[in-house]
C-alpha cells in the first residue's frame, strides 16, 4: 500500500508536462460534444 501512496504523490518532470501541452495544442483530431454532433459530422 505504501509504494501505490509514493506513486500517486510523486511530483511530475516539467518536461514531461511541458510537452503534454504542445501535444494538445497541436492536436488535429476532430472533437464532438455529444454523438449527435458526431452523428451530423459523418452521416449527413
Amino acid at each position: 500500500m505504501k509504494k501505490i501512496d509514493s506513486d500517486i504523490h510523486r511530483k511530475v518532470n516539467p518536461e514531461y508536462t511541458d510537452n503534454l501541452d504542445k501535444i494538445e495544442k497541436e492536436d488535429k483530431r476532430v472533437h464532438f460534444k455529444n454523438m449527435d454532433e458526431f452523428d451530423r459530422h459523418f452521416c449527413y
